[in-house]
């Protein structure tokens, strides 16, 4: 059986009718190990094509380039903002590189994108149209984690890129609110309602339920049916966690009028650079997950009780107990709590610290063109 992956792609109305194949849609979500998985697909690239699992580089957001991961989210935007003129664009693509390939009718295609967990029910729906006729059967795969937990990793992410300038506690307050990455049941049932519940596999990413604990072997072992032999790197953690200090530090960074008053592309090449070159991040960046506030925790534990009641219900057949799954985060917050109450127990001196290493090299970097 050939595997081929694509990092997101569309399989338009002009592929032959005759080619029927297998669809596996790897839709995330956000801050579950999607970037993990899809990094490992690269860096194992010469091991998986000896088992005939291949990527699609004319999808990717980078092509061919060495410098990114096989990710094309440039598609699910299409998709989503329903850009027919690009949607037209990436079926070309898929249309020349299937010529090429020639797949058969036991081939699978392996769709891996975060972006897929923004698709609604009427998003999906649309996908599906494009690509049914292609396709003898569809499977789509899910992670998800703890409320609390993506809330707090994608804190941790949008704040080290620049994105926002909050701290913790009203950012976990809005996500609350607003964001729709959180609400797991809704973000499910819409891929249940196009391709139906029998297509739709949901699994947790708590490290300690992943098949050897990777989110790569899990993937291809739960989802693909392959047990990946020796020889395969395993996946790395993609995004690093900032510390307390380190938020603190940004927060007070970005609130500065010279980095305030720039918008975010610039904001963000700025960061980039910084976390990907300077020698000195050890007082902002930590090499293991950093817990959130611990009252967070509890509160998401009543605030995503529904939701969570319904996923469990619905995919994990009552299995997926509540006070295990958040077991590891339970203890980690508990020994936080005894370390550091709060925010204001924050060592001053390191915070300062902190924003003075990351302006020396600010001011000597490339980056200084846009701060002055």
């Amino acid at each position: 059986m050939k595997i081929v992956i694509l990092s997101y792609c569309l399989l338009g109305a002009l592929i032959g009718k005759n080619i029927m194949t297998n669809l596996v849609i790897h839709a995330g979500i956000h801050k579950t190990g999607s970037t993990s998985l899809q990094i490992f697909l690269k860096a194992n690239q010469a091991q998986l094509e000896k088992l005939n699992i291949y990527r699609i580089h004319p999808l990717e957001d980078g092509g061919p380039s060495k410098d990114t991961e096989p990710t094309c989210h440039g598609l699910a935007r299409a998709f989503i903002q329903r850009d027919l003129k690009n949607i037209k664009e990436y079926e070309k693509r898929v249309v020349r590189f299937l010529k090429k390939a020639k797949p058969k009718k036991t081939d699978t295609f392996i769709l891996s994108s975060e972006e897929f967990d923004r698709f609604t029910a009427e998003t999906a729906k649309l996908f599906k149209e494009h690509i049914s006729s292609h396709f003898d059967s569809f499977k789509v795969s899910i992670y998800i984690r703890p409320h609390a937990a993506l809330i707090n990793s994608q804190h941790s992410q949008q704040l080290r890129e620049g994105f926002i300038k909050q701290r913790i506690s009203p950012f976990f307050r809005s996500c609350v609110k607003h964001a729709r990455f959180v609400k797991l049941d809704e973000v499910i049932g819409g891929w249940v309602e196009v391709f139906g519940k029998e297509s739709v596999l949901v699994n947790s990413a708590v490290r300690e339920d992943l098949f050897k604990k990777d989110i790569s072997h899990d993937f291809f072992k739960s989802i693909i049916g392959i047990e990946l032999p020796d020889g395969f790197l395993r996946s790395t953690n993609a995004n690093t966690k900032l510390t307390f200090v380190g938020r603190e530090a940004l927060v007070r960074l970005l609130h500065d009028p010279r980095l305030s008053g720039l918008d975010f592309s610039k904001r963000r090449v700025i960061f980039n650079t910084y976390f990907s070159s300077a020698p000195k991040t050890h007082i902002l960046l930590e090499n293991k997950p950093m817990p959130i506030d611990y009252s967070l925790l509890e509160a998401s534990k009543g605030l995503f009780k529904k939701d969570y009641e319904a996923v469990n219900k619905k995919y994990f057949n009552g299995k997926l107990d509540y006070e295990l799954w958040y077991k590891k985060q339970i203890n980690l917050f508990d020994r936080f709590r005894r370390e550091m109450a709060d925010k204001d127990h924050l060592d001053v001196n390191q915070i300062q610290l902190a924003q003075e290493e990351f302006w020396a090299f600010t001011n000597k970097s490339k980056s200084r063109k846009f701060v002055g």
